[in-house]
């Protein structure tokens, strides 16, 4: 699904056919209320500060709870540890501002693969993006 999505977009973004770990490495974890999803994405030794992301969302963490495999594939059509920051709609993207200062981010992908993608790539393919710190 996210070969489909880069190539038809014409994005910038490249699929490594192997995993790359680094710096850049984004941990991509999807947060519900109810059956809304939130993507968070931090990087990735960075704890998700639940008070903040609460606050980003304008709603009481506890509200909140971490998608379990199930809702991951019900809710946005791919496994809870390959979630790409495009190609999933109808979700609100968050985005921690630590992640602001890098150029290019790296993604897991299932198969041992890494979405390389730009944040203003990110940016541009999502309708409903917010930039706050998480962490």
């Amino acid at each position: 699904m996210i070969e489909y999505f880069v190539e038809k977009n014409e994005l910038e973004a490249v699929i490594h056919p192997n995993t790359i770990v680094n710096d850049f490495f984004v941990r991509a974890k999807l947060f519900l209320i109810g059956r809304q999803g939130f993507l968070v994405l931090t990087p990735r030794k960075a704890l998700i500060d639940m008070e903040k992301l609460g606050k980003a969302l304008g709603t009481s963490p506890m509200r909140l709870r971490e998608a379990e495999q199930s809702d991951c594939l019900d809710v946005t059509g791919y496994k809870k540890d390959f979630l790409p920051p495009v190609s999933i709609y109808g979700i609100t993207i968050i985005i921690d501002k630590k992640l602001e200062k890098f150029k290019k981010l790296f993604f897991p992908l299932e198969n041992d693969c890494t979405l390389e993608i730009s944040l203003d790539e990110i940016l541009g393919f999502n309708e409903d993006v917010v930039q706050e710190d998480v962490t």
